[in-house]
């Protein structure tokens, strides 16, 4: 925001600039680059962002040229993110030192661009420095900004951010798993009924079948044994009793 308010250099510290631009009264907090700080400094930082704008920040805007990103902006961008966590309070603004041409507008159209503007929700402008419009594309941007129907990200929406952040893994974690039984129910229905359906074909694939066929068959081998048994207990009292009712009639024949 260095063109918009200018300043001669960075600051290590979070600042808050006050000014006027195209007849508005705007307030600037500029954050030190996060990456070069402790967690410590940079919780005081955070802290003293929002308690220089009470009640709150009406908008972040990450500012971001139009060029290939390196490594340290790359883990800035995700460090923000974490701290924040609000794609509704969060707008990316590309800037160009030229016009907004064609290669411009491709840049920022690009797989790249796109994934750093999601990362933050879907808002997002760019400006050409040099653009014959840029009074108007400034003006504009501002009128945007307005136009989003946000309440200012106070001291208390920061403090609910990490329980957010865990809302937001979790549904995304439910997501990927409700997508992955999707998946697998299309490759089940693919399959074929006689593989899907069949409950002996299903038992296969477990290694407890084949353990219950072995208990079945040796149940069924202790049954045979005992039906055997039975068989022949049974033939034992048969012939006693046949023996039994001749020695009766012997004896009756006898007296």
């Amino acid at each position: 925001m260095n063109k918009l308010l200018p300043q001669e250099e960075m600051s290590k510290v979070c600042q808050k600039r006050e000014g006027t631009i195209h007849g508005r009264q705007i307030s600037v907090l500029e954050l030190p680059a996060l990456t070069r700080l402790s967690e410590e400094e940079m919780m005081q930082e955070t802290y003293r962002c929002l308690f220089l704008c009470d009640p709150g920040v009406h908008h972040f805007i990450l500012v971001t040229p139009v060029s290939p990103l390196t490594n340290e902006d790359k883990a800035e961008m995700e460090k923000i993110k974490r701290i924040f966590n609000s794609n509704e309070h969060f707008m990316v603004l590309f800037i160009t030192e030229l016009t907004v041409n064609q290669s411009v507008i491709d840049f920022v159209e690009s797989t790249e661009s796109q994934g750093v503007v999601s990362l933050y929700g879907s808002w997002y402008d760019v400006i050409g420095l040099k653009d014959q419009r840029n009074s108007r594309q400034i003006s504009d941007l501002f009128d945007y900004i307005e136009s989003m129907k946000t309440e200012p990200y106070s001291l208390q929406t920061y403090i609910r951010a990490p329980e957010r952040r865990v809302r937001r893994e979790l549904e995304e974690k439910l997501r990927v798993r409700d997508n992955e039984i999707k998946e697998l129910q299309k490759k089940i229905k693919t399959l074929g009924s006689d593989r899907v359906y069949s409950p002996v074909y299903q038992l296969r694939e477990f290694p407890s079948f084949w353990v219950m066929i072995w208990l079945v068959t040796k149940l069924y081998q202790t049954f045979k044994l005992l039906k055997c048994l039975c068989l022949f207990l049974l033939h034992l009292c048969i012939c006693g009793a046949d023996k039994q009712r001749i020695n009766i009639r012997n004896r009756t024949q006898t007296q």
